[in-house]
């Protein structure tokens, strides 16, 4: 009986030496339920598993709190934020509906013509973007913003400064655009990241409007530049280290106090208080390393 339970024991001893797992704690607070594999000066290497598979990986010795050996009975991973690290480098697309919020003047736009300026008030908006970060947390970049809204209106006549008049059939279409530098914060989370994004920047204003009738068309723009900034919110959903989906809201604010009026060879500065604020819902791709 005694060598029995002594066996036992060595039996029991040697399976909890098998089982027992490592923690690993880095100075950013991540616990990691792991084996370590090898320990110098200078970096730690370990196994980790996920959804029943292995990986080893290396870590620098300064980014370590805490090493406890034998610490788990488990091989269950506790905390895999350390492992889904956030990337350093971004490069991304986001697709998306853009609406201008300033409310239409109704006194100074003839009733016939509120219909049209409506529609012009939904967009389309396309936003490439780059960014870098210093840790886990801040980082900068840069974004393009465009953002495209068209609508048609039937039998018109619009005469301008030029002397020109035109009528027939009118196709409006605007083209706003926004560059900047963007400052960002992030909180990531095992599986999502939250971002939040600020930028000052500048924007381009192209109007083009285009008549047509039984004798041909004929085109004249307007055009204007001003600054603006944008604040957006947005979740990222982790689908593995390179690769995140976006969903995310926007603001721009910004305004136009001019405008140039190009008809061919003639240009004239027009005046203007054009609210050109409007917000975003937009989804995306992203990827990163």
């Amino acid at each position: 009986m005694i060598k029995t339970t002594f066996f036992c024991w060595i039996a029991f001893l040697f399976c909890f030496q098998l089982q027992a797992q490592d923690l690993l704690v880095t100075l950013e607070g991540d616990s990691l339920n792991c084996q370590i594999l090898k320990e110098t000066k200078k970096e730690v290497t370990y196994k980790y598993k996920i959804k029943n598979q292995e990986f080893t990986t290396t870590i620098s010795k300064m980014a370590v709190a805490r090493i406890a050996y034998n610490y788990y009975t488990t091989s269950e991973v506790n905390n895999v934020s350390l492992i889904n690290k956030p990337p350093k480098f971004q490069l991304g697309i986001n697709v998306g509906w853009g609406y201008r919020i300033a409310p239409l003047d109704k006194g100074s736009i003839n009733p016939g013509l509120h219909d049209h300026f409506k529609k012009l008030k939904s967009s389309l908006v396309i936003e490439p973007y780059i960014d870098f970060y210093f840790n886990d947390r801040f980082g900068i970049g840069l974004k393009h913003s465009m953002s495209t809204s068209k609508a048609t209106l039937e039998d018109v006549q619009i005469s301008l400064s030029s002397g020109n008049t035109y009528r027939g059939t009118l196709d409006d279409k605007i083209k706003i655009s926004y560059t900047g530098p963007v400052f960002n914060f992030r909180i990531p989370k095992e599986s999502i990241t939250l971002l939040f994004r600020g930028s000052l920047g500048l924007i381009h204003y192209k109007n083009t409007l285009q008549v047509s009738n039984a004798t041909g068309s004929d085109t004249f723009y307007l055009k204007g530049l001003s600054a603006g900034t944008f604040l957006e919110a947005n979740v990222a959903f982790t689908m593995n280290n390179n690769l995140h989906l976006n969903a995310g809201i926007g603001l721009l604010s910004a305004s136009l106090v001019s405008v140039e009026l190009q008809d061919g060879s003639y240009t004239d500065s027009i005046d203007t208080e054009e609210d050109l604020s409007r917000i975003e819902f937009k989804v995306g791709i992203s990827f990163g390393k």
